[in-house]
């Protein structure tokens, strides 16, 4: 299961941050977190794990497999 491009905006917008925000704290070019946010481009497994702390939600949920987290955001689409 991969990245789901909306879940990554969705808690970029609940966190109040741009793709250039979440860029520069990750230090990647803001093509490739737009890439993510598009669904251009999949990030590695070590990216996921990164984006997942960085944005504190479970990796389960960024790839959209709520079976096995419980966390829910607020307004989860």
């Amino acid at each position: 299961m991969g990245l789901k491009p909306h879940r990554v905006l969705l808690r970029l917008e609940q966190l109040g941050w741009t793709q250039r925000r979440l860029a520069n704290i990750m230090h990647r070019p803001h093509t490739t977190i737009n890439g993510w946010c598009t669904g251009h481009r999949d990030p590695r497994s070590a990216d996921l794990h990164e984006l997942s702390r960085t944005l504190r939600v479970p990796m389960d949920w960024l790839c959209g497999n709520d079976e096995y987290t419980s966390w829910k955001p607020e307004n989860d689409i």
